[in-house]
């Protein structure tokens, strides 16, 4: 993992955390909005009975939840999500883990591509800047590490609101049903 492309997985990372949490954001609206016409629907029906113009009125709000309680289709794509990220956070902290002892990681990357007939002076600056670039890489990849704690919370946040909103929207559909098709 170069230090390029943990900074680019950082940005899309901080982009994807953006997004779901926006989303989110407007599920738990759409939540308070379907909590409110459910409860008014409940409140009208107790109080006047079923009219044909508040009927007319449920119809349309019946027809409006069958896209909510489509998003179920959701889980499997946020399940996936979640296994993925898991999957590259693991990666982060394995390479963090090799992080810890730098000086080994320099010895080990020098090593690895025959400096030894180098002169000393420039191995010493070798190592200057393979350090450098190890501190460097480090410090993005425990952003990134955090990033992906956060982007797991966010999904995890995210799906929870999605099916707290599917829940209500297949409640409400049942009563509607109820109280519309059965005359209950």
């Amino acid at each position: 993992m170069t230090i390029f492309n943990t900074a680019a997985n950082y940005k899309t990372l901080t982009k994807k955390i953006d997004s779901f949490t926006q989303q989110k954001t407007k599920l738990e609206a759409q939540l308070a909005e379907i909590d409110s016409d459910f409860k008014n629907a409940e409140k009208k029906i107790s109080l006047a009975g079923l009219s044909p113009a508040l009927g007319k009125i449920l119809r349309e709000q019946r027809r409006n939840l069958l896209s909510y309680v489509q998003l179920t289709l959701e889980t499997e794509a946020i399940q996936e999500e979640s296994a993925l990220s898991s999957l590259a956070q693991f990666k982060v902290e394995d390479r963090l883990k090799a992080l810890t002892d730098v000086d080994g990681e320099i010895n080990r990357l020098l090593a690895s591509r025959n400096y030894d007939q180098t002169p000393p002076e420039q191995y010493k600056q070798l190592e200057a800047e393979l350090r450098e670039l190890l501190t460097t890489q480090k410090e993005l990849l425990n952003k990134l590490n955090l990033a992906d704690t956060s982007y797991l919370r966010t999904l995890a946040d995210f799906d929870f609101a999605r099916q707290q909103l599917n829940t209500l929207a297949n409640k409400f559909l049942v009563y509607l049903d109820q109280r519309l098709f059965m005359g209950a």
